[in-house]
């Protein structure tokens, strides 16, 4: 039997804010963004990314991918204020 490559587990905490903030706390090639309950929705998108055409991450929801954030960025952003995201993410 041979050895499987293993996989590297990262975290990370991040504050969104009312303008375009970078995901960049991890260089995975998928990601989690999970928003805590009681939280603001959360929209996600490239570096142009406004509350409008966010896609959008509700208080006690998550989104998962495999986006390979070693290639690119993904961006965040609140409507007012911040929020904390937690972010998960595997090579």
């Amino acid at each position: 039997m041979a050895d499987s490559p293993r996989q590297t587990i990262k975290f990370a905490i991040v504050t969104i804010a009312n303008t375009a903030t970078a995901l960049t706390a991890l260089n995975t090639q998928s990601v989690c963004v999970k928003v805590p309950a009681g939280g603001s929705t959360v929209f996600l998108g490239d570096s142009t990314v406004t509350a409008i055409t966010g896609f959008p991450v509700a208080a006690g929801e998550a989104f998962c991918d495999d986006i390979d954030l070693s290639k690119g960025q993904l961006f965040g952003i609140v409507a007012a204020g911040t929020q904390d995201v937690h972010l998960l993410g595997s090579n």
